[in-house]
């Protein structure tokens, strides 16, 4: 497989039309990033819903950091009516597969939890 990174422009503007038509070839690796251009608004407007459609579809691929993203979108009701159920089995699911966020995410809220109780 070649290097992708090597093939990645660096202007932010070129960089999300690199992604975006690797993206609708469908490779989740390019759907994340271009979920994060959206999210972070680099190269094209901010759009909360297009992140999330694009988290979404690497998610269903099994791209941890795209499952991780997109629990925090259900998270903070970004492009999505908030849903904390539906974020911790995202993040269970990118935690599984060594996702250091998720699994940092998780062990706070289990941490958190355990507080409250005792």
């Amino acid at each position: 497989m070649a290097d992708l990174a090597a093939q990645e422009p660096e202007n932010d503007v070129d960089r999300f039309e690199w992604y975006r038509r690797r993206a609708e070839q469908g490779d989740p690796d390019a759907q994340y990033n271009l979920g994060t251009c959206y999210d972070e608004g680099r190269g094209v407007d901010k759009n909360d819903g297009e992140a999330f459609k694009w988290f979404a579809r690497a998610a269903e691929q099994g791209d941890a950091d795209a499952q991780f993203s997109l629990g925090v979108c259900y998270h903070e009701g970004k492009g999505v009516e908030k849903d904390d159920a539906k974020a911790i089995e995202l993040w269970t699911k990118a935690a599984n597969q060594n996702n250091e966020d998720a699994q940092f995410i998780l062990g706070w809220k289990d941490a958190a939890a355990n507080e409250a109780e005792g």
